[in-house]
Order: C-alpha cells, then sequence, then structure tokens
C-alpha cells in the first residue's frame, strides 16, 4: 500500500456540540462500544456530570490542533463546536455533532457557569454557535451525524442507529441503554 492510500485510511474523528449538549455521554457511549478515546481528564468529575467530561486539556488550545489532530489519526477527540472552526481542513474526517435543544442547554450552562450571564444572551450564543458549526461540518464535506440528545435520552435506538451507521460497525444498544442515566440530565 502506498503512502496516499495509507493516509486515505486514516479518519480523524472528533464529537462535538454546544457546551452541554451531551458529548461527553457521546464520549462514553463510544468508549464502551471499543471506539478508542483521547482524554486526559483535565476536567474531573463533578456535580454536573458525575462520570467523566472525557475532554483533553488541548482542547483548550487551539494553535495546538494542526499537531495534536494529526498525530491522533483513527482515535475519538471531544472538541466543543466553537473551537471546531481552527480545526486543520485537510485532513479527513468523521464527526459526531451532539445536539440538545438549545434553551435546554443553555439552561444547562448558565447552571453550570454560576448564572454568570443572563438566559437569553446564553441562548443567542448557542444558536449562533451551532449554525456557525452546522455550515463548518457541510463546507468540509466530511462524514457526519448529528445526534439529538433529547431523542437519544427519550427513544435512544434510531439516534444510536445513526452512530452505528457512520462508524459502521454493530453497537449493543441494550448496554448502551444501560448508560443512559435519565436523572443526570441537567
Amino acid at each position: 500500500m502506498d503512502a496516499m492510500q495509507e493516509e486515505n485510511k486514516k479518519k480523524y474523528n472528533i464529537v462535538t456540540g454546544v457546551p452541554r449538549s451531551g458529548t461527553s455521554l457521546m464520549m462514553r457511549i463510544l468508549k464502551m462500544s471499543g471506539e478508542t478515546i483521547l482524554y486526559d481528564e483535565c476536567k474531573r468529575p463533578d456535580k454536573f456530570n458525575s462520570y467523566s467530561y472525557m475532554e483533553h486539556s488541548n482542547m483548550f488550545k487551539p494553535n495546538t490542533y494542526k499537531n495534536w489532530i494529526k498525530e491522533n489519526p483513527n482515535v475519538w477527540i471531544k472538541i466543543i463546536n466553537y473551537y471546531v472552526q481552527f480545526i486543520p481542513v485537510d485532513l479527513n474526517y468523521r464527526f459526531i455533532y451532539m445536539y440538545r435543544n438549545i434553551s435546554e442547554s443553555s439552561a444547562s450552562l448558565q447552571k453550570y457557569n454560576g448564572n454568570r450571564q443572563t438566559l437569553n444572551s446564553i441562548i443567542k450564543m448557542n444558536t449562533k454557535k451551532h449554525s456557525f458549526a452546522i455550515k463548518f461540518l457541510d463546507q468540509l464535506k466530511c462524514e457526519y451525524a448529528v445526534i439529538n440528545y433529547n431523542k437519544l435520552m427519550r427513544a435512544p435506538i434510531p439516534e444510536l442507529q445513526k452512530v452505528q451507521k457512520l462508524l459502521n460497525l454493530s453497537l449493543n444498544y441494550g448496554q448502551i441503554c444501560d448508560i443512559l442515566d435519565y436523572g443526570n440530565v441537567s
């Protein structure tokens, strides 16, 4: 196999979404499904997420993206949707975009941030970031699936089927449904 074919086999995998949209939950689902994920526990579990945020400290350093992402093919990395604009655009990407009702994710973020901003300002900001990210993914011409957090929590199978199709692998729906913590969704 020549170098060009080898490079084409590499997938650069990103889970993204506005904060409090279910990105950490999706990283757990991917890990449970046997996918390799990259995180360093830079953000420890807390009262808002009692499991793990599954974030890497480099997520907050867009100037590192060119090397950091390129050095990590075929693993899943979490990048909050605002930072997606800083990724190198010349790679073969797969994205899982987590969408949660904007008012709901914004209220959760407001609570998480200690009410430092008004809910309306957070909703406005998240609406802009969501629109930008979807347009960016379309322009990137990459493979992606939009997973609706609210639907995932109510009736998970159709949303998990989107993930299964993107990954081209079988998911253990029963096992995944067991980790959906319906009481830990603020």
